[in-house]
């Protein structure tokens, strides 16, 4: 196969490709069904010249029967396959005009098909420039690849059997296993395929702090086996400083003024808190990048010895073991003087930080004696439902009912989950019976405000049991989830806290569970009642 050549940007990449990289890694995974190879996931990384020894990993595959819950019988493959230089871009650049990888096996080719229309991220031969980190999407990276340029193609559609895959437990485990990452967890993945080139000529960047003089810092270039100073002659390294105000001062190094990978960067004058870098190379583009990070001025050692077993018998558990640590001694190390207006500033901004992450969380603290304030805020948010709220607590009575499920504005789906303790409670309400429960009256109220809230949707579920299979308080306004640690009819009254979790997703999918199966015990008010009437 010839790489067909598109334009001077690709030739000049082509040139540089096969100079700083012999050898590559295809790593594949596709899966077989309705009589063709789909494209579940594909990468090609190209190696420094430095590393010969490449681990190839024949085809393995699982089959998935119907009744494995995907619908349709498939079969998985995964294999790594060694590739030159030239083979894996012509691969690679035969996949972006086919939208078809072919690999070539012992006894035939395997024609691989991705989407029919596909995304290039960025446009070839142009490249991202990214590294392992929880920012990026990039879990196929290891830790010591370092920075990478890189090519994406994603489809623009995903064939539904591709998005089973992702799904259930058995394919999932089948791939994590041999990936090593998790494609469940980025789905958005499924069926793209990805060309990884290192760092050709570093393989990692090193910045300290002089001791004693904070102004100044070493970087050290860690190269790769056989290069040299001379190989980085065309590359500059940028560098960026932050204080405590702001930006203060940028600066470009030209490396072909050292001989040595080693050399100094002397600070401005403008007590710098920060510091980022990015190399960028004449020929290759970018090729290293860091984010802001601060350095090390100033830690405290706190030294500890463990000089004893403590071995706890619980009353009706089983025994365990601490270990009894003893003081030693506390040292402090301190790089400079004490800057006493700059540890002002940064603890302030501390601080401003963590209040807006709490309240881009939605963290509310109730003080002591404010059950209105609690009340108002809750109501608030009821109000913005659009589409449903859920109120989960085992200790909801008809009180809460009139206090906030009223302050609904739209008709929404409404659901309530309480428990059997509350529901045959004696009801409190004034001109209540002797002989009426709090689910009496929840469920007679409920059938008078079906009639007056026409197009609400108003449900009481109750969950049964010895104790109730949910304990915590949570409220739930279309997706979004807030939980409580106190009742609703409690909040304000006692120190309380409401928080909007970060990832509702998962109490969600746990929740739509629980109610599903009947061993979990959640029953409907009606059920409940005739139940408890028999």
């Amino acid at each position: 196969m010839e790489l067909k050549i598109q334009n001077q940007g690709e030739v000049e990449l082509n040139n540089r490709i096969h100079k700083d990289y012999e050898n590559s890694l295809l790593t594949i995974i596709w899966a077989k069904y309705n009589d063709s190879n789909h494209l579940v996931f594909a990468m090609m990384e190209f190696y420094p010249n430095e590393i010969e020894e490449i681990s190839e990993i024949s085809i393995d595959s699982i089959r998935l029967e119907k009744h494995d819950n995907v619908g349709v019988d498939i079969e998985i493959y995964f294999c790594r396959r060694k590739m030159t230089s030239q083979e894996a871009l012509t691969t690679y650049r035969e996949y972006i005009e086919k939208k078809q990888i072919c690999l070539i096996d012992e006894n035939d080719n395997i024609f691989i098909d991705g989407s029919s229309k596909h995304i290039q991220i960025p446009f070839w031969p142009k490249m991202t420039v990214g590294k392992r980190d929880p920012e990026f999407v990039l879990p196929f990276l290891s830790e010591s690849s370092g920075c990478c340029r890189m090519h994406h193609i994603l489809p623009e559609e995903l064939d539904s059997t591709l998005l089973l895959l992702a799904e259930y437990e058995k394919p999932t485990h089948w791939m994590r296993e041999r990936l090593l990452w998790d494609i469940s967890v980025y789905p958005e993945l499924l069926g793209s395929m990805h060309l990884i080139l290192p760092n050709p000529l570093i393989r990692n960047v090193e910045e300290r702090m002089i001791p004693g003089n904070p102004n100044r810092v070493s970087i050290f270039l860690e190269l790769r086996e056989g290069k040299s100073m001379d190989d980085l002659s065309d590359m500059k390294f940028l560098s960026v400083e932050r204080g405590v105000f702001g930006m203060c001062n940028m600066k470009e190094t030209f490396l072909s003024n050292y001989t040595e990978p080693r050399f100094i960067l002397d600070f401005s004058d403008c007590d710098t808190e920060q510091f980022s870098f990015a190399l960028y190379d004449k020929h290759r583009g970018l090729l290293e990048w860091s984010s802001f990070g601060y350095f090390i001025k100033a830690f405290d050692i706190d030294m500890r010895l463990a000089n004893a077993t403590r071995e706890i018998h619980t009353p009706n558990g089983t025994p365990y073991e601490v270990t009894v640590y003893e003081p030693v001694s506390k040292v402090n190390l301190n790089n400079e003087e004490k800057n006493d207006w700059g540890e002002r500033v940064f603890f302030s901004q501390v601080k401003r930080k963590q209040g807006r992450l709490a309240k881009k969380l939605g963290q509310k603290l109730f003080e002591p004696n404010h059950p209105e304030d609690a009340k108002i805020f809750i109501r608030e948010l009821i109000q913005k439902a659009s589409r449903r709220v859920i109120i989960i607590d085992p200790f909801f009575t008809t009180k809460e009912l009139f206090d906030f499920v009223l302050a609904i504005q739209s008709p929404v789906d409404v659901t309530i989950i309480t428990s059997k303790d509350v529901m045959n409670r004696r009801s409190e309400l004034k001109g209540g019976s002797s002989t009426e429960t709090i689910g009496d009256e929840i469920y007679t109220q409920t059938l008078s405000l079906k009639d007056k809230l026409i197009g609400y949707k108003i449900e009481i579920k109750v969950m049964t049991g010895d104790k109730p299979l949910i304990h915590d308080r949570f409220l739930i306004i279309d997706d979004e989830v807030w939980f409580s640690g106190n009742s609703l009819n409690d909040i304000g009254n006692r120190l309380s806290m409401l928080i909007r979790l970060p990832n509702p997703g998962e109490i969600l999918d746990v929740l739509k569970e629980l109610e599903s199966k009947p061993e979990r015990r959640i029953e409907t008010m009606e059920e409940w009642k005739n139940k408890r009437e028999r």
